[in-house]
Order: structure tokens, then sequence, then C-alpha cells
């Protein structure tokens, strides 16, 4: 077992933009787990238009990011899940990769100069991606933080 902790220093304002692409991506691909990519829109745009945000930024986000040249890299969202606070075991489970990948590519990361992760987004979008991914997350986790509606049933299993 991996007992090596680094300390990241914190984000510069490109990478915590980068991080939020990176959230955004992730969330996307979580959602298309249980739906295909015309629901996952339709979920965009309802809570888009629901607290008036851009859909059109929104869809242009969520286009650029399914490229190859928008997408993250596994190094990416290594770096950007531990600045986050993200455990290795569990970034090791949601990457699906081994603690030596996690360990390279954040000694890689320390030891660049200039450590930096570079936003992929037009400037325009990230207002708007911002906005989402703040409204997105107290929407998920406020509720559920002391209350597990299905804890110690069988409600929702076959779902």
């Amino acid at each position: 077992m991996y007992k090596v902790k680094y300390e990241l220093s914190p984000p510069t304002l490109r990478t915590q933009l980068r991080m939020v692409e990176i959230k955004f991506f992730l969330m996307n691909k979580s959602i298309l787990e249980i739906s295909d990519f015309i629901q996952m829109n339709g979920f965009i745009e309802a809570i888009a238009k629901l607290f008036n945000l851009s859909v059109t930024e929104l869809n242009i986000a969520t286009n650029m990011l399914r490229r190859a040249s928008g997408r993250p890299d596994r190094r990416e969202m290594i770096i950007a899940l531990r600045l986050m606070g993200m455990s290795y075991a569990k970034i090791r489970g949601l990457i699906g990769c081994d603690m030596r990948t996690i360990t390279k590519y954040i000694k890689q990361y320390l030891e660049d100069e200039e450590p930096e992760l570079l936003p992929r987004l037009q400037n325009k979008v990230h207002p708007s991606l911002i906005k989402y991914m703040t409204i997105f997350e107290k929407f998920m986790r406020e509720p559920y933080e002391k209350l597990s509606l299905f804890e110690g049933t069988t409600i929702g299993e076959d779902m």
C-alpha cells in the first residue's frame, strides 16, 4: 500500500478553469452511464433554462469536451481530481488506473517549473459553465448530505 502523499500547491486560475471543464466532463460521463446523449442534453438544457443560463454556451462546452482536442486525458483528470481533494483510492476507482500511474503523474506535475492545466474552452463559455456546475453540485449534494433515502432497503436496486 502506498503511503506517500504529495502536496500540491494551490491551482492557478487557468488550472481552476480546466478543473471546472473536467468536472463537467466527468459529470456528463456519469449521466451517460444511465441515459443517452439526447437525454443528457435535455437535462443540461432544463437546468440551464431553469436558472437562466446560456444553453448555447453549455452546448458548446458539451460538444467541445466530447472531441479528442477538448477531452481531458488521464493525466489531467488525475491531477484535477487530486487538486479537488479526492483520495488516491477514489481516483483509482474513478479513472481506472493503478497507484503507480497516479503517483507518476502527480510527481511529473510537481516537477514541472510552472505546473498548470490549460483550459480548452473559449473564455466566454466559462461563466455559464461555472454557474451550471455550482448549481448542479448544490442541487445534487445538499439533499443527500444528511439523509440516505434508500439505505437498508432494496428500493432502486433494479433501476
